[in-house]
């Protein structure tokens, strides 16, 4: 499926006729873990979040389809808009894992971002978020 060309409003139905495939089996795996995760378009628009994720960002799933983690946590400012669009750009342009730091979050948040396929080979952005000790 071509995620980036699917209108947010179209995302519902796009996610919904693709859950035959990998993405089905990523979102699954993902939903029981304990802790937040997610699953994102190369647009930065979220496509899934599991249900500690629902919680941590008092949101539901659908409430969340389609919106980037910006939107998401309401953090309208453009600098971490920009951090979350560079830490993407890094994780889809060398095919490999990023670790970082949502800024200014308390408790301080880090997140393991991978670059995935869906059943298509299309290029998606898992996310996992971890809380830091201490």
């Amino acid at each position: 499926m071509n995620w980036e060309k699917i209108p947010t409003k179209d995302l519902p139905n796009a996610v919904i006729e693709s859950s035959n495939g990998s993405l089905l089996l990523i979102t699954s795996f993902l939903g029981i873990l304990p802790v937040p995760a997610f699953v994102k378009d190369t647009r930065g628009r979220l496509l899934y979040i599991n249900p500690a994720a629902a919680k941590l960002w008092k949101t539901t799933y659908m409430s969340a389809l389609g919106k980037t983690l910006p939107e998401l946590i309401g953090d309208s400012s453009q600098k971490f808009a920009a951090q979350v669009q560079l830490e993407d750009r890094h994780v889809l342009g060398h095919k490999c894992g990023y670790v970082g730091s949502f800024i200014d979050r308390r408790p301080r948040l880090f997140k393991l971002v991978l670059p995935i396929c869906d059943e298509d080979h299309k290029r998606l952005l898992c996310g996992i978020v971890v809380a830091a000790n201490g």
